[in-house]
Parts: C-alpha cells; structure tokens; sequence
C-alpha cells in the first residue's frame, strides 16, 4: 500500500499550530516538501528542535566543533529535516557534513529519491555519497 503525503506541514509549536502552505502543484511532491521543510527549518518548530539536536550532538553522539559528521538521508520527511536542523547547526559547531544515501533499488521510485538526495546535497554544497544494493541481494 502505498503512504498518501500531505501537501503541507503542519506542527505544534510554541503552543499554537503553525501550517506551512503547500508550495505550487507545479513543482514536483519532493520539492514542495523539501522548501516546506526549510521554511520550518528557519521557524518556531527550529527553536524547538534545535536545543535537543545540539544536546544529543554534543552528550549523546560526543561530537566535537569541526568535525566530520554523515548524515544518513533517505529522501523522506525526517532524514531531510533531520539534514536541515544540522545545517542550520553547522555555523555553530563548524561541522564538516557529508550526506549518505543507500538506494536498495527495491522500489520504481527509488531511482527518484537518490536524485532527489543528491540534488538536495549539492544545493548546500555538501559532499555526497551514494551507495547501492548489491543486485543478488535484491532477489
């Protein structure tokens, strides 16, 4: 079955609800919500998150300024606000992100969604690494 995707965000923050509108039909479905998810990034839902990113960076993951961190990225809705929150931790903490993105092949619109990725990495000028299924593994 296939997971039907709202064409707007709409989250509880700083205790009333903030909706992003839905960017033109125009634009393809991963573009509206890759710039609805950088407004938020920039917003009051940000201001939330970005406390617990910064303490789960520096007392559960242990990372330090400057370092390297890989970003694991999906496609989907939380590795991409996931990959927006630390960017917009990265002046902050000087973190030198890589995106990672593993394409199992296992879907038509898998071949979308590495697009989608490495798009979205080379518009913050990000290093990114794709890596794919082996094809007997798919069988």
């Amino acid at each position: 079955a296939r997971r039907s995707e709202p064409d707007s965000l709409s989250s509880v923050g700083a205790g009333s609800l903030m909706r992003v509108r839905a960017w033109p039909r125009s634009l393809p479905r991963r573009q509206r919500l890759s710039r609805a998810l950088s407004a938020v990034a920039g917003g009051p839902v940000a201001e939330l998150l970005l406390p617990r990113v910064h303490t789960a960076l520096s007392r559960d993951i242990g990372a330090t300024p400057g370092q390297r961190l890989v970003v694991s990225v999906s496609g989907g809705c939380d590795s991409v606000a996931l990959l927006h929150l630390l960017l917009a931790l990265q002046p902050r903490w000087r973190l030198r992100l890589h995106v990672l993105h593993f394409n199992h092949g296992l879907r038509p619109e898998s071949g979308d969604e590495e697009a989608f990725v490495h798009a979205l990495a080379e518009r913050h000028s990000l290093p990114v690494h794709v890596r794919r299924l082996p094809a007997g593994w798919r069988e």
